[in-house]
């Protein structure tokens, strides 16, 4: 496929959403908990944003089982917590489709 065509272009560019948006959740979910007055208000507050990540399917997919930490702040430690995995997968597929979006064609 050549870097000069319409499809690959369109491709560094949803690319390039995708991994800014799995790090903005992640700088959400931390930000929230941070800023959160309790830890049940953050692991509320990271509940909602997964659903509105997950695009509003999924609502009782994995709730947070909040019996299982023994203070507020492991609450809230918990709920700022994202998957390292993923959030540098998203890092690495949004730097990689910037060089090609804003990199432009050589052709």
């Amino acid at each position: 496929m050549s870097a000069c065509s319409c499809a690959y272009t369109a491709g560094s560019w949803v690319s390039l959403g995708a991994g800014g948006a799995r790090l903005a959740y992640a700088g959400v979910a931390k930000a929230g908990s941070l800023l959160a007055s309790s830890g049940s208000v953050a692991s509320a507050f990271r509940d909602i944003l997964k659903i509105c990540m997950r695009g509003g399917m999924g609502k009782s997919f994995r709730k947070p089982d909040l019996s299982k930490y023994e203070s507020d702040d492991a609450i809230r430690h918990a709920a700022g917590r994202t998957h390292s995995g993923l959030n540098a997968y998203g890092a690495g597929v949004s730097g990689a489709a910037a060089i090609g979006t804003i990199g432009g064609c050589s052709c």
